[in-house]
């Protein structure tokens, strides 16, 4: 008699372990990190609107300008390429990783430049 009582009862317990789970994922959905909007506050992206040696500013794509310093310690990637910084140029897109270890706020640690391999062709 206990398993068709289990038997009788399995659709129910069918549907409410899958509601359970169907929380569970919709939970993590909205608590894991999507992208840009959900990134830590050391990563920040943007188009370079000018760079002096030393400060470089940006703006996103919200229209914010942003204002970072730039030190010796700095190390400027193109693709996966080591750059100079002479690579910084306006209207290059970039991402920008912030040194977290100083107390000096808006350090840039790694400058990211995006790179297009399709330059050049139609």
């Amino acid at each position: 008699m206990h398993f068709s009582t289990i038997k009788r009862h399995a659709p129910i317990i069918a549907i409410g372990l899958f509601l359970i789970l169907l929380n569970v994922v919709a939970v993590l959905w909205y608590v894991l990190p999507a992208g840009p909007e959900h990134w830590e506050k050391d990563v920040v992206a943007g188009k370079v609107l000018s760079y002096t040696g030393t400060q470089l500013r940006t703006v996103d794509p919200k229209g914010i300008q942003k204002e970072f310093t730039v030190t010796n310690d700095t190390v400027v990637f193109a693709g996966r390429k080591i750059v100079s910084d002479t690579a910084l140029v306006k209207d290059s897109i970039v991402v920008l990783q912030l040194d977290t270890a100083t107390t000096t706020v808006g350090v840039v640690k790694e400058v990211r430049i995006m790179t297009d391999k399709r330059q050049g062709k139609k």
